[in-house]
C-alpha cells in the first residue's frame, strides 16, 4: 500500500519548518539581544568629537619638498603632515597647552586627521568625554602642530645660515690671503696674474654667499594658520545607537536561528505524517491534521468523509486476506503510540464510520484513559475484566450506543483495569475470548493502552487481522513510535498502517473519573412474569436511562455501586432487558417483544425489548 505522503515530496516549507515551530526562540533570543545591546550601549562611556581645520602653508625650507607619488599641493606632502600631527613630539606640546595629566601618548591616541581632497587643509579632529575637553583637544594639536612645523623650519633655516656664515667667513679669509701675496709680486709676474685670477674666484664666491644669506637672515617662517576653529560639539559621536542595534539584531538573529534549529533538533516529537513512513516504512492511511478537542464527526463533514475514507482503505486491505471469512468478524487492534486521546478519537469516528455504512461493530475499550466511553455516551461499568474472569458473558457485558443500531460497547471494566487486563490476559481466557468474537459478524474494534503503558495490545495483535497505530502530532515522540512497531512486530502481528492525528492537547492524567454526568437512575419495573417453583429469582438489575433525545434511548443493565465487592451474575435465559420509549418529554416502559423483534423502528423513533 503506497504512503499517503513519499519522502521525497518534501518541499522549502518542510525544511524550514522549525522556524515556524521554534519562532518563540528566535523572537525571545533577538528581545534579549536587543535589551543586552541598549544596556552595553547606554552604559558605554560618552565621547564627543571636536574639529579644526588648518591651512597648511609652505615655508620655503627642504621640508616642503615631496616625494614622487605623494599626495601634495604645492609642493607639501600632506600625507607626511598629517603623520606630523599624531606624532608623540605634537601631542608634548598639546599637553603642554592644556596642561593635562593624560600621557602624551592617550592623547596622540585621541586624535585623528582627514586630508579633503585637492585642498592644503588638514582637518584636525579630538576625541574626549567631554563637549568641552574635545574643543580644548582640537585648539591644542591644531596650534601644536602649527608650532612644532615653524620650529622645524627656523631649524633648518638657522642650519643654513649657519653653513653659509661659516663658508663666508672661510672665503674672506683666502680674500686676505691672495690680497696679501699679490701686494708682495712684481707687476706682469706669472706668480702675481695667478693670484690675481684667485682673488676674482674668491669675490664672486663672496657675492654668491652673500645672496643666499641675506634672505635667509631676513626669512620669517608661516607654517600655516587655524581657519576653522574647533567648536564646542551638541551631541556625542559614541556610542552609536543605530550603529549598535543594527549590530545587535543581526547577531541575535542568527543567535535566534542557531538556538532555534538546536532545540527542533534536540525534539524528538513527529511533526508529520511523512516522518512515519520515512522512520517505520509503513503507510499512513489517515492524516487527520485537525486538532482541538476530539469529537465524533457527523457524516456530512469533512471529518466524517476522512474517517470514511479510513473505513473503506481498511476494508479494502482485509478482504481476501485468507483470515477471517465473511460470516466471521474481523479483529482490529487500536493502539496509540503514546499516552492521550488519539487512538480514542479514531476508534470512536471508525467506529461511527462503520455503523453508519451498515457495518456491526464492537468496540472494546481496553484503556481506562480513553476518550471512547465518553465519546460514545458509556456509562463506566462491568466490562472487559469481568468478561475475562467469567463473572460476566460477552453479551451480558456490551451496552449499546444510543441512535447507533449496529454498535455496541465493551469498556474495561474494574476500577484500575490496566493492571488487571494484564493480569487477566492469560492464554486460554484470550483464546476463548478470540474464539467468541469470531463467532459475531462486522468488525471488533480493539483499543489498546500504548504499548509502554501495558501489554493488552501485544497480546491481541497475535490473533487479530490487522492492527492500526495511531500516532499524535507534537505528542509521539520517536522512540514511542519505533517501539510500538517493535513491539507488535515481536508477535508478528499484521501491521497495515498509521493514522496520524493532529495534537488534541494536554493528554488526562493517570486515573482521571471518566464518569459521565448523567441524569438520577431511574427505576423500572420488572417485566411480569409467570410465576414458578423453585427458589426466588433474583432482584433485576437496576437501569440508567440517558437524557431524554425525542427518540428511543436504551435503558442499559449497570452493575450495582458494589459491583467491585459483589460478585455479578449473567443474565439468564428467561431474563428481560427493559427498555423506556420516548416521545419528547414521555416516558413509559414498552411491553416486552419476542426475540429478533428488538430493532429500532425509525419511522415512529421507538425500540423494543430483547430478551436473552
Amino acid at each position: 500500500m503506497d504512503s499517503l505522503h513519499e519522502e521525497g515530496s518534501r518541499s522549502i516549507v518542510d525544511y524550514t519548518g522549525w522556524i515556524q515551530r521554534r519562532w518563540w526562540a528566535i523572537v525571545a533570543v533577538v528581545v534579549l539581544g536587543l535589551v543586552a545591546t541598549g544596556v552595553v550601549t547606554a552604559r558605554q562611556q560618552r565621547v564627543y568629537d571636536a574639529s579644526s581645520a588648518v591651512l597648511v602653508q609652505a615655508t620655503g625650507t627642504s621640508t616642503d619638498q615631496t616625494q614622487t607619488g605623494a599626495r601634495n599641493i604645492s609642493g607639501l606632502n600632506l600625507d607626511t603632515e598629517a603623520q606630523l600631527v599624531t606624532s608623540l613630539v605634537v601631542a608634548e606640546r598639546a599637553k603642554e597647552q592644556l596642561g593635562s595629566g593624560t600621557s602624551a601618548t592617550e592623547l596622540a591616541r585621541r586624535v585623528s586627521v582627514t586630508v579633503p581632497a585637492n585642498t592644503q587643509v588638514l582637518e584636525i579632529a579630538f576625541a574626549a568625554p567631554t563637549p568641552s575637553e574635545a574643543r580644548a583637544g582640537s585648539a591644542a594639536f591644531a596650534q601644536a602642530y602649527l608650532d612644532q612645523r615653524r620650529a622645524n623650519a627656523q631649524d633648518e633655516i638657522t642650519a643654513q645660515v649657519t653653513a653659509l656664515e661659516k663658508q663666508q667667513a672661510a672665503q674672506l679669509k683666502a680674500l686676505q690671503d691672495l690680497s696679501g701675496q699679490i701686494a708682495q709680486l712684481a707687476p706682469n709676474s706669472v706668480n702675481r696674474n695667478r693670484a690675481e685670477s684667485q682673488l676674482a674666484v674668491v669675490q664672486n664666491s663672496l657675492t654668491q654667499i652673500g645672496s643666499r644669506l641675506s634672505p635667509l637672515q631676513a626669512a620669517e617662517p608661516t607654517p600655516g594658520s587655524i581657519i576653522t576653529k574647533a567648536e564646542l560639539p551638541t551631541a556625542p559621536t559614541e556610542p552609536k545607537l543605530v550603529l549598535n542595534l543594527g549590530t545587535g539584531l543581526a547577531a541575535s538573529v542568527l543567535a535566534g536561528l542557531l538556538l532555534a534549529l538546536l532545540i527542533d533538533r534536540a525534539d524528538t516529537r513527529l511533526r508529520r505524517a511523512a516522518e512515519v513512513t520515512t522512520r517505520t516504512g509503513m503507510p499512513v492511511l489517515l492524516d487527520f491534521r485537525r486538532g482541538g478537542p476530539p469529537d465524533v464527526a457527523t457524516y456530512q463533514s469533512a471529518a466524517g468523509r476522512d474517517f470514511g475514507r479510513l473505513r473503506n482503505t481498511l476494508a479494502s486491505a482485509l478482504a481476501g486476506d485468507g483470515g477471517a471469512t465473511d460470516a466471521q468478524a474481523r479483529i482490529v487492534v487500536m493502539s496509540g503510540a503514546s499516552a492521550g486521546q488519539a487512538a480514542g478519537l479514531v476508534t470512536a469516528n471508525l467506529a461511527a464510520s462503520l455503523d453508519r455504512f451498515g457495518v456491526p461493530v464492537l468496540v472494546i475499550c481496553a484503556d481506562p484513559r480513553s476518550w471512547t466511553l465518553d465519546a460514545l455516551g458509556v456509562q463506566p461499568g462491568p466490562g472487559l475484566v469481568e468478561v475475562l474472569r467469567g463473572e460476566l458473558s460477552l453479551d451480558a457485558a456490551v451496552t449499546e450506543v444510543a441512535d447507533r443500531s449496529r454498535l455496541v460497547v465493551l469498556g474495561p471494566g474494574g476500577a484500575d483495569a490496566t493492571g488487571v487486563l494484564t493480569q487477566e490476559m492469560r492464554e486460554d481466557r484470550v483464546r476463548g475470548l478470540v474464539a467468541e468474537l469470531r463467532g459475531r459478524s462486522g468488525y471488533v474494534l480493539f483499543e489498546a493502552p500504548p504499548p509502554d503503558v501495558a501489554i493488552d495490545g501485544q497480546v491481541m495483535a497475535g490473533y487479530a487481522d490487522a492492527v492500526l497505530v495511531v500516532v499524535e502530532t507534537k505528542r509521539t515522540r520517536t522512540q514511542e513510535l519505533a517501539e510500538s512497531f517493535r513491539r507488535f512486530e515481536e508477535v508478528r502481528a499484521r501491521l497495515v498502517g498509521a493514522v496520524v492525528v493532529g495534537f488534541l492537547g494536554k493528554a488526562p492524567r493517570a486515573g482521571t473519573d471518566r464518569t459521565r454526568a448523567a441524569g438520577p437512575p431511574v427505576a423500572a419495573e420488572p417485566a411480569p412474569r409467570a410465576a414458578e417453583p423453585g427458589p426466588v429469582a433474583a432482584p433485576p438489575h437496576p437501569v440508567v436511562t440517558e437524557p431524554a433525545t425525542g427518540r428511543a434511548d436504551v435503558v442499559r443493565a449497570s452493575a450495582a455501586p458494589d459491583a467491585r465487592d459483589t460478585p455479578v451474575h449473567p443474565l439468564q435465559d428467561d431474563d428481560t432487558v427493559t427498555f423506556v420509549f420516548t416521545h419528547g418529554d414521555a416516558e413509559s416502559p414498552g411491553p416486552a417483544r419476542p426475540e429478533g423483534q428488538g430493532d429500532t423502528d425509525l419511522a415512529s423513533g421507538s425500540r423494543g425489548t430483547r430478551s436473552r
